[in-house]
């Protein structure tokens, strides 16, 4: 069988582009926090590498794994006060307003990162604002081990930082956790 390249399409972006998009997504996540205080809030996005990080396909990879999470935080009972979702060259991404401890929010976040491969695409942080600062809990914080690479299983950090891996051997390895969440 075949497998399908599902980064034949879309848009590139440039370093520019994804950075612009960084400095919007710190920008709404500020407001939103300012405004609710006492929240905290999940901001959710796909980890593509390469330029392209948005066409028909990683959109479907990004609401299946969207309605995976959305089922582990009904099935914790989080009450979630607002939704916002980007659909944006750079990507898909949802923040999530939602009234809990963020050390909760958190542990729910890194077990669907961690459940299968379709949830380690995704990045879930977890966001509040303690008198004006807004910071994002890490899994070191909560004592929760490292997010492991894709395809060797090593720190995944590690693998990033070394560039262990090639884009190409990371887009086949998200084309393949593609076809497999579709079969």
């Amino acid at each position: 069988m075949i497998m399908e390249n599902i980064f034949s399409s879309g848009e590139k972006q440039q370093i520019a582009d994804v950075l612009a998009n960084k400095d919007d997504r710190a920008a709404l996540q500020k407001q939103i926090l300012e405004k609710h205080p006492e929240d905290c809030l999940l901001a959710v996005k796909l980890n593509i590498p390469g330029p392209i990080k948005n066409n028909s396909r990683l959109k479907s990879l990004f609401e299946k794994g969207i309605d995976q999470l959305e089922k582990e935080l009904k099935l914790s009972n989080f009450k979630i006060i607002a939704v916002k979702s980007w659909d944006k060259g750079t990507g898909c991404e949802n923040f999530y307003l939602i009234k809990n401890t963020a050390a909760n929010v958190k542990k729910t976040a890194v077990s669907f990162e961690d459940k299968n491969d379709l949830g380690r695409l995704f990045d879930a942080d977890v966001l509040t604002n303690k008198k004006g600062i807004i910071s994002s809990l890490s899994r070191k914080q909560l004592k929760q081990n490292g997010r492991k690479c894709l395809i060797c299983q090593r720190s995944a950090k590690e693998c990033a930082r070394s560039r262990r891996h090639t884009i190409k051997e990371l887009q086949d390895r998200i084309s393949e956790i593609y076809e497999e969440s579709f079969q």
